[in-house]
């Protein structure tokens, strides 16, 4: 039995005013240890809060250790869902393209519009702001608001 994981936590359950990590920030890195060989260490979804405690106390001497949390776990502020949808679906769009000129030729999907929906994709990556997308100009503040009109696009 794996002891380590935490089934009580929901990383994907946030409250409505949750602060997002912006995409100029790092994840939360932690140094520790003073050995002259440097060591990166990720913990897992369900890893709890020191998962690497123990084995960084008994080898601190020996290794210079960096728990890089990814960004959402853990209690650590997550990066915006929209954005990281549009990267993902856009890479997933581009594998399916790729695959269908290699498979069909090129004609293939240019003719579906493969290539133009990973452009899209891109595109709303580019230009997504993530604190518009997870909430509405209704429980904004008046300046909020404004801030909102001045990037909106004129159409």
């Amino acid at each position: 039995m794996i002891r380590e994981i935490d089934f009580r936590r929901n990383n994907f359950v946030v409250s409505a005013d949750y602060k997002t990590l912006p995409d100029n920030q790092p994840p939360q890195i932690i140094k520790q240890g003073h050995g002259r060989v440097a060591l990166i260490l990720i913990p897992g979804v369900y890893s709890g809060n020191d998962p690497f405690g123990a084995f960084i106390a008994r080898n601190e001497s020996k290794y210079k250790f960096y728990v890089v949390t990814p960004p959402g776990l853990n209690g650590t502020p997550a990066r915006p869902l929209l954005r990281i949808i549009a990267w993902a679906s856009a890479a997933l769009l581009m594998s399916f393209a790729l695959t269908m000129a290699i498979a069909l030729g090129i004609k293939a999907p240019l003719g579906y519009g493969v290539f133009t929906a990973v452009s899209g994709a891109l595109l709303l990556g580019a230009v997504a702001n993530p604190g518009l997308a997870q909430r509405s100009e209704a429980n904004l503040a008046p300046n909020q608001v404004a801030d909102i009109n001045k990037i909106r696009p004129t159409l």
